[in-house]
């Protein structure tokens, strides 16, 4: 037992010599291979020759001009500043024809007067109070004096005489030739209804009374009963749909 011991004991160390012998060859090699890299000797290469300046040009005030008049940050900069006209606003357009008005009411209600008007070259009417538009129009006030109208911004007053005559035109008769025979006369128009409502309807089912009419409050003609209601002007006489 004693000699495997031993036996292993000289194995192992002959092993760390040996590794040791390695180990210190390695070591010279590397300081040896150190050694010449250092004392390589390096031959510099010449630089290139520099070019010759270029000879310097004369000095000129007028060669500063582009400096003083352009910003060196700013290549759009010139003296030159173009000023730009604004284009002319185009015209305003025409005001269209105004409505045609038909008459007004008042119920003595909170909604007030009611003007009943139509469009230019229409024959539908419209009840409207202020504030409602016919059209591009907007009715502002409806009195005796004559109605206001606002259209765009601009404020249009005209006499309640003014619309009706644009809700009925008065043709011009045309000329009669010299030698034509004169015209017959005319029959006479038969006298209006006495008794009933107005046969044009204001808008809404609403008739007008005739003039003449006794037909008490409450009686109901084809469909339409008879109102009575104080007004400013005194009694508002009115025809409405039965069931309203």
């Amino acid at each position: 037992m004693n000699r495997k011991l031993l036996l292993l004991d000289v194995v192992l160390l002959a092993v760390v010599v040996y590794a040791g012998s390695q180990f210190r060859d390695l070591y010279r090699e590397k300081r040896a291979r150190e050694t010449a890299q250092r004392n390589v000797k390096v031959t510099p290469v010449p630089p290139p020759p520099a070019p010759a300046p270029p000879p310097s040009s004369t000095v000129l005030a007028t060669t500063y001009a582009p400096i003083a008049q352009k910003l060196l940050l700013s290549k759009d900069r010139n003296p030159d500043v173009p000023i730009e006209v604004p284009p002319p606003p185009p015209p305003p357009p025409p005001m269209p024809p105004l409505p045609a008005y038909h008459g007004m009411m008042n119920f003595g209600d909170a909604e007030g007067t009611i003007a009943i008007m139509s469009l230019a070259n229409s024959k539908a009417q419209k009840s409207i109070h202020a504030g409602e538009t016919i059209g591009e129009f907007k009715l502002l006030a409806v009195s005796k004096d004559g109605i206001d109208l606002e259209w765009r911004d601009q404020k249009v007053h005209k006499t309640l005489d003014e619309l009706t005559s644009r809700a009925r035109p008065e043709e011009a008769p045309a000329a009669a030739p010299a030698n034509a025979a004169p015209a017959a006369p005319r029959p006479a128009a038969p006298p209006p209804a006495e008794r009933g409502p107005d046969d044009k309807d204001q808008g809404g089912g609403i008739h007008r009374c005739q003039d003449g009419d006794t037909t008490p409050a409450g009686t109901v003609v084809n469909g339409l009963r008879k109102v009575m209601k104080p007004g400013p002007f005194g009694q508002v006489c009115y025809w409405e749909p039965v069931g309203r």
